[in-house]
């Protein structure tokens, strides 16, 4: 099982969607990019360092967001995540970024 599966069946839990199927898929990826832009990357993968368009030898961790794409090719994915209307997710995720916005003063 590839990290980026693993990440989108935690991811579904968070997101409080039990499935992606042909008509949620672009449902679940709204709310993974709310997810991550609240919370941050759910990834990180090690890539090249490049300073001054040359490669230094290093590897250096960079975040790997779940994308739209990603979400697509999970179609037939099923979890026991709990079911969460959009509107109680998009409730839930302002209260997380107001208590985020608090935090940071």
């Amino acid at each position: 099982m590839s990290a980026v599966t693993r990440v989108i069946i935690f991811g579904l839990m968070a997101a409080c969607v039990p499935s992606i199927t042909a008509r949620n898929w672009q449902e679940v990826a709204r709310r993974f990019a709310v997810l991550q832009e609240v919370n941050g990357a759910f990834l990180t993968e090690w890539r090249a360092e490049v300073v001054d368009g040359v490669e230094t030898g290093r590897e250096v961790p960079t975040d790997r967001f779940v994308t739209a794409d990603d979400v697509e090719r999970h179609i037939g994915l099923e979890t026991n995540a709990t079911n969460e209307t959009a509107a109680r997710f998009n409730a839930r995720m302002k209260r997380v970024a107001e208590r985020n916005a608090r935090n940071a003063q």
